[in-house]
């Protein structure tokens, strides 16, 4: 019994003695808060539970809630959170306007001692351009400028001395002045910066940590005229020709931007290799600053001119080097049968003669003997025109109109003459006639889907058949369309392992029934990409005359090997870009029907072909006709039949 007393009092004693080292919260304590913080930037508050002697409760898992106790704005964040082990962490606060704030702990329920946080000193997060930059012109101070630290609510941060740096954020030039200011009570004014290009600008205003400032958009314009500056250079042109393009040259400020002024330029030659005249360079006025010279020419032929440009007493510019050629001269070429054809004090013995003419204008005098049947080809160059009349002199005789014709030579000019050409004569015979004949124009040509191009058709192993047929028509109307090369495009169907490709012993072109080229599989001309076979037919002379069309086709002759499975199919095109004839073509391209290699008569519509292999009932290279075998099964079942009858 009394061993049972003494364990008992032991017992009561370390109960007593335990609860007497268990602490039992009877404050809030702000354990750790900022010194400082931005407006609206997050930060952590720790609270603890502890008793009378700042012993830290750690079976405190009450909610803990913390306010403003003091100080302006509003408190952002998780405003209540449950201790942990007698520790509650606000770790996501925020405040949000300017000033010195305390914060206050509390456990509503609880009765807990409320624990406060030392002074927290908030700060400006932004700046606020409050004074935006005006526009104004180049290299000129923007009026003042002026940028403060504030918070979102607006409230200036009067402690703020920190240095603000201006740059230029949007628009191109250089931005000048003093760009970096420091700020006093918050504010910072910029009063020297100036933007040396013309244009749309944005400055940007910054002291890290806050937020920059982005001010609105303005203007700078230029400033007065300070020199002249080629834009479009003179580049090489011939003698008397206006140099083209046309030579440009701006009115521009002392940064290069151009003004707006109207003030006249002038241009004068600079280095003169060839001692020109300068024709067109006379005073010019600008639109909005720009002044255009298209009429520029030089008379004589050097290298490495240049030219000035001046407007007043500005800063003049010289242009880069450029060069003067000769002036081709125009001729009138005088071909055919020229028997007793003479010019003025010139004999023309030889079948073709040029005459060298000049300017506008011309009156080209070429006295004509009898007989004196020619042509006319008129050759361009220089300031020899197509719109120019030119005159032809018959020095006594009678040349009638019918025997003089005109035309333009295709290979020395693009554009022919208009036919102004007067045919006069002097001596006994007098007239005063036009000289007739056409212009020939040159050969031009439509392509498009022939007559007869096939639709879907079958072929069987050795037989021909028409792929695609295309119409070449001659649409300029003065000159035949010459065919020189033609290609055309077989695209095959089941290829595996090129076997479609392989069954194809060559391709024809054909017009009516000449063959005018076959190029065999593998052979000259014979291409193949993927499961395309393309064969080029080169070396054509094959004619359509002027406003005509011709019909050509394209033939696909088979081997008479067997056929695979499955069956090879084959389709024929041919393209505008495919033909050549030494002149334009026009026209969509023209595709066949269907061919498909097959064990069966052929459905071609193009039934004079070769068809042979195809209709063939040899048995010993197709099977035979189905139809003998048929017939004898019919005549057996009737047998048969007929004596099952009889045994009834």
């Amino acid at each position: 019994m009394t061993k049972l007393k003494t364990m008992f009092a032991v017992g009561l004693l370390a109960a007593i003695a335990a609860g007497a080292l268990c602490a039992q919260a009877t404050q809030l304590v702000v354990t750790t808060n900022p010194a400082t913080i931005r407006a609206n930037q997050t930060f952590t508050i720790t609270v603890e539970a502890q008793d009378a002697g700042n012993v830290l409760d750690t079976g405190y898992t009450g909610n803990v809630s913390l306010s403003i106790n003091s100080g302006p704005g509003a408190l952002g964040g998780t405003v209540m959170v449950a201790a942990t082990a007698g520790v509650a962490t606000f770790n996501n606060m925020t405040l949000d306007t300017i000033g010195a704030v305390v914060l206050a702990a509390d456990d509503a329920v609880t009765p807990l001692t409320q624990g406060l946080s030392t002074s927290i000193s908030v700060t400006a997060d932004r700046f606020i351009i409050t004074t935006q930059p005006a526009s104004t012109v180049a290299g000129v101070a923007i009026a003042n400028i002026v940028v403060e630290a504030r918070d979102g609510n607006g409230n200036t941060d009067t402690s703020f001395t920190g240095m603000v740096t201006a740059s230029l954020s949007s628009g191109t030039g250089t931005l000048s002045g003093t760009t970096a200011v420091a700020a006093a009570a918050g504010v910072t004014t910029f009063s020297t910066l100036s933007i040396n290009l013309i244009g749309t600008k944005e400055l940007t205003f910054t002291s890290a940590p806050l937020t920059a400032g982005i001010s609105t958009t303005f203007s700078i314009t230029p400033a007065g005229n300070d020199s002249v500056r080629f834009v479009q250079e003179p580049t090489n042109a011939a003698t008397g020709a206006a140099i083209t393009p046309a030579i440009t040259v701006e009115l521009i400020d002392q940064f290069g931007n151009r003004t707006t002024s109207t003030a006249s330029i002038t241009l004068a030659i600079g280095a003169n290799p060839g001692t020109s005249t300068l024709t067109g360079g006379g005073a010019t006025a600008a639109v909005a600053g720009l002044a255009t010279f298209s009429t520029v020419s030089l008379n004589n032929a050097g290298t490495g001119y240049t030219l000035v440009a001046s407007s007043g007493a500005l800063t003049t510019d010289t242009s880069a080097t450029f060069n003067i050629t000769v002036t081709p001269t125009p001729t009138i070429l005088v071909t055919g049968a020229l028997t007793g054809f003479t010019t003025t004090g010139v004999s023309v013995p030889s079948a073709q003669q040029s005459y060298n003419v000049s300017g506008t204008n011309l009156t080209a005098n070429i006295s004509i003997s009898p007989p004196a049947h020619f042509q006319i080809s008129l050759v361009g160059g220089g300031g020899f025109a197509a719109t120019d009349p030119i005159v032809l002199t018959q020095a006594g005789g009678t040349v009638a109109s019918t025997q003089i014709f005109v035309r333009y030579n295709p290979t020395n000019t693009s554009t022919p003459h208009n036919g102004n050409i007067t045919h006069t004569s002097t001596g006994a015979t007098a007239q005063n006639q036009a000289v007739s004949g056409t212009i020939a124009a040159p050969a031009a040509a439509a392509l498009s889907a022939g007559t007869g191009n096939p639709g879907a058709q079958n072929a069987s192993p050795g037989s021909t058949r028409t792929s695609v047929v295309f119409r070449v028509a001659e649409t300029g109307g003065g000159s035949a369309f010459t065919l020189t090369s033609v290609s055309a495009s077989i695209l095959t169907v089941n290829n595996t392992a090129g076997v479609a490709i392989a069954r194809i012993a060559s391709i024809s072109l054909v017009r009516g029934a000449t063959v005018l080229g076959t190029i065999t599989n593998g052979g000259a001309g014979w291409s193949v990409a993927a499961d395309t076979v393309t064969v080029a037919f080169t070396g054509l002379s094959t004619s359509v005359n002027p406003s005509t069309s011709a019909d050509f086709a394209v033939r696909i002759n088979f081997n008479g090997a067997t056929v695979p499975t499955p069956n090879p199919r084959y389709s024929g095109s041919v393209a505008s870009t495919q033909i050549n004839g030494g002149a334009s073509i026009t026209g969509a391209t023209v595709t066949g029907g269907q061919i498909t290699l097959a064990e069966s008569l052929p459905d071609d519509p193009f039934a004079d072909e070769d068809d042979d292999a195809s209709n063939s009932c040899n048995l010993s290279t197709r099977g035979g006709p189905a139809w003998p075998l048929a017939l004898g099964a019919v005549l057996v079942a009737l047998v048969l039949m007929r004596r099952r009858k009889a045994s009834r």
